[in-house]
């Protein structure tokens, strides 16, 4: 039962060639029906408590062989909801967990980090929002909002920059709402749909920043 079937129409044009040299031109029209079976079933080690909220957001890169998956309610350690993302790659033994992410600023109460992520083509790159988050100038519970940078290398996955909105210095901007990262991951867009433009409440602004700390 868990089949999805899509019908897609196509259409290719044939040049058919006869003895006496001539060409004619066939359109031959009709439809492919493409069934979407059910891969696997994933969820977060941690991932275990009511409201965890995994899966509240995912990314996967272009070959649909690594994914990264949000859970903005899970519990780093002892903080509760900070929110973590997890990193699932696919192999012969099938879909594994691969790493744990989480933000080195995001350590308070409903920081929301994994409310939103984003991939490069290759996977290897990521982002994640955290729209609760707090800038570390800023006190406790101003929910500013922050993106994070992630890269996988040698030593596995690690934190590479923290991304914070020019206008995103007010509570409750919620920079780190949405994001978005282009295939070579050298850019990311991150939403901010609270922020303010000249003093004015809550015009939904968004920022293009390019990455940091990549030569």
């Amino acid at each position: 039962n868990n089949v999805a079937n899509k019908t897609y129409n196509i259409a290719e044009t044939l040049n058919l060639s006869s003895s006496g040299g001539s060409t004619t031109t066939v359109t031959v029209t009709g439809s492919v029906l493409f069934k979407w079976i059910e891969d696997s079933i994933l969820s977060g080690s941690l991932a275990t408590q009511a409201a965890d909220q995994f899966g509240s957001s995912v990314a996967t890169n272009a070959a649909g062989d690594v994914l990264i998956v949000g859970a903005a309610l899970d519990e780093a350690g002892a903080t509760t909801s900070a929110g973590l993302a997890y990193i699932f790659v696919s192999g012969a033994g099938g879909w594994t967990q691969q790493s744990i992410l989480s933000g080195s600023l995001a350590t308070g109460s409903y920081d929301y980090f994994g409310h939103s992520v984003g991939m490069n083509s290759t996977g290897d790159r990521v982002v994640v929002g955290a729209y609760q988050d707090e800038r570390s100038s800023q006190a406790t519970g101003q929910n500013e909002g922050l993106a994070y940078i992630f890269v996988s290398g040698a030593a596995g996955w690690t934190q590479q920059s923290i991304l914070s909105g020019s206008l995103a210095i007010q509570a409750n901007d919620y920079f780190g709402y949405s994001v978005g990262m282009n295939s070579t991951g050298d850019r990311v867009v991150v939403g901010a749909y609270q922020d303010e433009v000249n003093n004015r409440s809550e015009e939904h602004t968004s920022e293009l920043q390019s990455r940091f700390g990549i030569s």
